[in-house]
């Protein structure tokens, strides 16, 4: 392994994180990471476009990663990029990779933008069961350090800290003999040793994340974020005519060059378009759904 650019031993016999971990002799940049099944060698691309219904939808900003880089980590250099460039958005829409509490209360605060996209389900048990309690349903006392639940227990222990990707977190905990004598605990734990306990992120994350699943429920949300749709006919483009996912060079700083490529031949095509009044196509109707239905 390399350490600040001293080749060292690598210590036990675990295999060092993707991050760290040289895949390909020929391009000691390139990185492993799968995704949804899909496994590759290389970077990811990025691509952030406008999405104005008067205007032509042009790319502003072509951002490319290792591949094992998560998306949400990506965002903060697109949002500085996009600010030097004087092309930041009041309005940023994003697939739920991108979206985190931290991070939309963050891009509000340094960048004036607002991050919309649907959050990520949590995988609880207590979000799966329509019976059961929410965290949403207990009540945060964020100055004084304390958490109510649905049925009045207060809790007993207030612990911070930071998640995988550094983000601050707040760990609230209930005491194991208060949740075994409430008559709802088989709505609230299944454990038999513990009382309630949940994590969340700081409160202005925390409280962002809340105002975003409450809203992503609405008509006028659904709406406004139909708008989106346009990047996936971007990325379908890109990948299908002008092999965006197939690398011709070796580096990031030349993976890059190439994206930015891509990116400029798109928007040529796009303005041209635009400049003979030439109509944007139309989502493709499947075949299968064209066959005329007998009464």
């Amino acid at each position: 392994m390399r350490t600040d650019g001293v080749v060292q031993w690598r210590p036990g016999t675990a295999e060092p994180p993707s991050a760290q971990r040289s895949e390909s002799p020929y391009d000691p940049e390139a990185r492993y990471s799968i995704k949804r099944g899909r496994a590759w060698l290389g970077y990811k691309l990025h691509l952030t476009e406008t999405c104005d219904p008067a205007l032509p939808h042009l790319i502003t900003h072509v951002q490319v990663t290792a591949a094992c880089v998560q998306d949400i980590d990506a965002l903060p250099a697109v949002h500085q990029a996009l600010e030097r460039k004087v092309l930041l958005p009041t309005r940023h829409l994003v697939d739920s990779g991108y979206v985190s509490g931290s991070l939309m209360a963050q891009s509000l605060k340094d960048f004036a933008v607002e991050l919309i996209g649907p959050p990520r389900a949590s995988s609880s048990w207590q979000q799966q069961d329509p019976h059961a309690f929410k965290i949403n349903e207990f009540v945060i006392h964020w100055d004084e350090h304390f958490a109510v639940c649905p049925r009045g227990h207060r809790s007993s222990k207030w612990q911070t800290g930071r998640s995988k990707q550094g983000l601050p977190t707040t760990t609230i905990s209930f005491r194991s003999g208060l949740c075994n004598r409430c008559p709802e605990k088989t709505r609230c734990t299944q454990s038999t040793r513990r009382g309630r306990s949940f994590t969340v992120q700081d409160q202005a994350g925390y409280e962002a994340l809340g105002h975003m699943r409450s809203q992503q429920e609405t008509d006028a949300w659904k709406v406004m974020y139909h708008r989106r749709a346009g990047i996936e006919g971007t990325i379908a483009v890109a990948v299908r005519a002008y092999q965006a996912r197939t690398a011709r060079y070796r580096g990031e700083a030349k993976v890059r060059v190439q994206g930015m490529a891509t990116a400029a031949s798109i928007n040529l095509e796009r303005v041209f378009a635009w400049w003979l009044e030439r109509p944007r196509a139309t989502t493709r109707t499947a075949r299968f759904a064209r066959l005329p239905l007998s009464a």
